[in-house]
């Protein structure tokens, strides 16, 4: 898990302030760390001196400087941060390990196990296009040679048990 700092003075604090207007509220004399996934320690960035652009970044929040000054960005409901745009996306647009976005350029029309997440579901490319994901029944894996979520006993390495 990354590390954020949590202002002990959490009601002078809002999200979206810049750390430039949270030291004007001298929030900053008493502080505690946390851990929390996804996000990291979007509160150390000194933006001085430095050109425009995010610097600190997780999955649900990244800090970025403008005009030498931090600002935080959280992300809100079902969006994650973007490398490629450099802002926050649907989780279906931006690509792992944040997001559920799947590369079917190189890919024929069809279905295709999600190994990163165990082959618990599958993902389906038409034209090159990702349409995105479905997830098999639970105790289920995506059998790709029958194109079917099935038993793991009668689906091959990777995603099932059965020996060849």
């Amino acid at each position: 898990m990354d590390m954020i700092r949590v202002i002990y003075n959490i009601s002078q604090f809002q999200l979206g302030q810049s750390v430039t207007e949270l030291w004007k509220l001298n929030v900053f004399s008493a502080s505690v760390y946390v851990f929390h996934p996804y996000m990291v320690g979007v509160l150390s960035v000194d933006c001085t001196g430095r050109k425009d652009g995010v610097y600190e970044r997780g999955c649900k929040a990244f800090t970025k400087c403008v005009n030498e000054t931090a600002e935080i960005v959280n992300c809100k409901n079902k969006t994650r941060f973007n490398p490629d745009t450099n802002e926050c996306d649907y989780e279906f647009h931006v690509p792992p390990p944040c997001g559920t976005y799947r590369e079917c350029v190189h890919l024929g029309d069809g279905n295709y196990p999600d190994i990163e997440h165990m082959c618990t579901s599958f993902y389906t490319c038409l034209g090159g296009i990702f349409l995105g994901h479905t997830p098999c029944a639970p105790g289920l894996v995506f059998n790709q040679g029958l194109q079917v979520c099935d038993w793991p006993f009668n689906v091959t390495k990777p995603c099932g048990i059965l020996e060849v």
